[in-house]
């Protein structure tokens, strides 16, 4: 690579990075963008909200976006800690050295721009020079930087998690477990049998069950109902003609005006009504999955942690096997 191509990709992403924090921070502002984020200061100056991103803590992290957040923010922690690390070894020792070297050619400074940066590489050392022994000692010790850095982000990570559950308060999720591949009984329901099953040999741990339906289908179609739904409702806002008791005409069914109201309350009407025939069908349809609670006092909550386990392969009465184990 050449310099001149090589200080130009770097002017391309440098102008990329200004282009889109430039266009975020004048499109927020704008009114179509308000359900993304919606500024209590509108003529506030552009860059007032990088500083305010930049001055937030940890703490301010987790109680807006959780752990997760937490998580994601010391992604870039790392990387920033670790390409410093290799900024520092490669720029202030690997790159002096390389440029020392008398592999190659020395530069002719006039025509700098069409040059090759191989000096600037190991290219430039010459064959079985001790300065080699750099380079190698150099990849031991990112290696060895990068491996601490990565114990450390998880050791930290793993403190925040066991610290979230340990202060948290015990919610039913937490003991909860899922069964699948229930087999059902002559004249009964999957609810009946989970409930029967785990009175008759969990008794002191269950609590409650809850059937989960498979409802993909359902779901499906509300989610297109409302989409329908906004676009009719969106038409409101655009200028209507004045409607005939005419409807539109078209030529052999391809050219002329079209109702986009009409055919918009036509679709929502079949939605509407394929809705309520798979609310039918849901009804009356038992999912073989189950969603099990524990009951687990607080007190033990709050001094060990336990571990719900569920192993099933066919039928929860011939292979599931439930426990309840406590961590020592």
């Amino acid at each position: 690579m050449i310099v001149s191509a090589l200080a130009t990709a770097v002017g391309v992403n440098l102008g990329l990075t200004v282009l889109l924090v430039s266009a975020y921070s004048l499109l927020r502002r704008r009114p179509p963008f308000v359900s993304v984020y919606a500024p209590r200061r509108p003529y506030a100056p552009l860059e007032s909200w990088l500083a305010a991103a930049w001055r937030r803590s940890e703490d301010d992290i987790h109680a807006a976006a959780g752990l997760d957040g937490v998580v994601f923010v010391r992604i870039f922690v790392f990387s920033i800690r670790l390409f410093a690390v290799v900024a520092v070894v490669g720029v202030g020792v690997l790159m002096p050295i390389n440029f020392m070297g008398d592999q190659l050619q020395l530069i002719d400074f006039t025509d700098l721009p069409s040059k090759s940066v191989d000096v600037l590489s190991i290219s430039n050392v010459q064959d079985g020079s001790n300065k080699l022994w750099l380079h190698f000692s150099a990849v031991y010790i990112i290696t060895g930087v990068a491996c601490y850095l990565l114990y450390y982000e998880y050791r930290y990570i793993s403190g925040k998690r066991l610290e979230y559950f340990m202060t948290s308060k015990p919610l039913p999720q937490y003991f909860t477990v899922l069964v699948r591949a229930i087999p059902i009984t002559d004249g009964g329901s999957v609810s009946d049998a989970v409930d029967k099953f785990f009175k008759e040999y969990h008794s002191s741990t269950y609590l409650s069950h809850t059937v989960v339906h498979q409802t993909g289908k359902l779901r499906r179609l509300l989610n297109e109902t409302e989409i329908m739904w906004t676009k009719l409702k969106n038409l409101k806002y655009v200028p209507q003609r004045p409607s005939t008791d005419n409807p539109p005409k078209k030529f052999l069914g391809l050219f002329g005006r079209n109702n986009p109201i009409g055919k918009y309350q036509k679709r929502l009407e079949d939605l509407e009504e394929n809705v309520r025939m798979e609310q039918s069908d849901a009804t009356r349809r038992q999912s073989h999955c189950q969603s099990i609670g524990y009951w687990v006092s607080s007190q033990c909550h709050s001094s060990l942690p336990f571990l719900l386990c569920a192993l099933n392969n066919e039928a929860i009465f011939d292979h599931a096997r439930i426990c309840v184990c406590q961590w020592d």
